[in-house]
């Protein structure tokens, strides 16, 4: 049996992932993002020049975070996914280490440019007319709601990619039709 601390297998990566992930996620996005138009003045083409850099930006964001994120993503899938008596899984190496990155890849680049699209559109389009001047949500509530929602359609849009990439991760073999069977 392996106790109540198996539940914690694969810690130690998730740990080394967390703060950096999300410093290259949000320093990316934060330093490639454009100006947002004034609402007043802006055009039709302006907004769609916004919104097509808030894209980039995500997009763009999703290429450093996979280039760091992968290898560590295959060590703590490999941990977790070890089992009571059995051998512990292989050491991860430089070539087992990328398995799965092409599924890390699609969720990480257009998903991350999915994921700044909708946060934007919420915060300036929901955010902002609940929270104005006499709103019925303050405006922490509302980044917070705006925040909650995009987490969530993220997820739900990106959960099955994440599901054959962690089969990917755990094996030693095959590819993407081989774990994607019934």
């Amino acid at each position: 049996a392996e106790g109540v601390l198996a539940l914690w297998k694969g810690l130690t990566p998730q740990v080394l992932i967390s703060l950096p992930s999300s410093t290259l996620l949000f320093g990316t996005y934060q330093a490639l993002r454009p100006e947002r138009p004034h609402a007043a003045a802006a055009s039709d083409a302006d907004w769609y020049t916004f919104y097509a850099g808030v894209f980039g930006a995500g997009f763009s964001s999703g290429v450093a975070l996979t280039a760091f994120q992968n290898p560590l993503d295959v060590w703590r899938t490999q941990l977790q996914t070890t089992y009571g008596d059995k051998p512990p899984p292989p050491p991860t190496t430089v070539r087992n280490a990328w398995r799965g990155v092409s599924l890390t890849a699609v969720r990480n680049l257009p998903g991350n440019g999915v994921f700044f699209l909708v946060h934007e559109s919420l915060d300036m389009n929901v955010r902002e007319r609940i929270s104005c001047d006499g709103g019925p949500v303050s405006p922490a509530v509302a980044r917070m709601l705006c925040g909650g929602v995009t987490g969530a359609l993220y997820n739900l849009l990106l959960s099955p990619f994440d599901v054959v990439r962690s089969r990917l991760m755990a094996t030693s073999s095959g590819g993407v039709m081989f774990h994607t069977r019934a």
